[in-house]
């Protein structure tokens, strides 16, 4: 298939819902376990600053362990770049069970 081929399905108005709809979770995630933490981005790649590279490795591990893979970007960032395709119901899964390993991981 040709590269305009992504443009002529819904993924362009899919991937914009889904980027809002990630970053107010992550947001909201980011005010009720971190004080100080950026939530920043643009378009479909959004990133959260951790407060110390140790606790973005434990955050890291225990999300894996339950299911959500996550990257790290720069000393202390998490980064966020899913696929176009992702549904509504995959962007809620994966923001509850990073609020699960935020909560799960001491903040040093």
């Amino acid at each position: 298939a040709p590269p305009y081929a992504l443009m002529q399905h819904s993924y362009r108005s899919t991937a914009t819902a889904r980027d809002a709809h990630l970053r107010a979770g992550l947001h909201e995630l980011a005010k009720k376990h971190l004080s100080r933490s950026g939530v920043r981005g643009l378009g479909w790649m959004n990133a959260a600053d951790l407060p110390s590279a140790g606790y973005r490795e434990k955050v890291i591990l225990t999300a894996f362990h339950r299911g959500l893979l996550l990257l790290g970007c720069g000393e202390t960032a998490l980064r966020f770049c899913p696929p176009l395709c992702v549904s509504a119901a995959q962007v809620e899964t994966a923001l509850a069970i990073l609020d699960g390993a935020l909560g799960a991981s001491n903040i040093p």
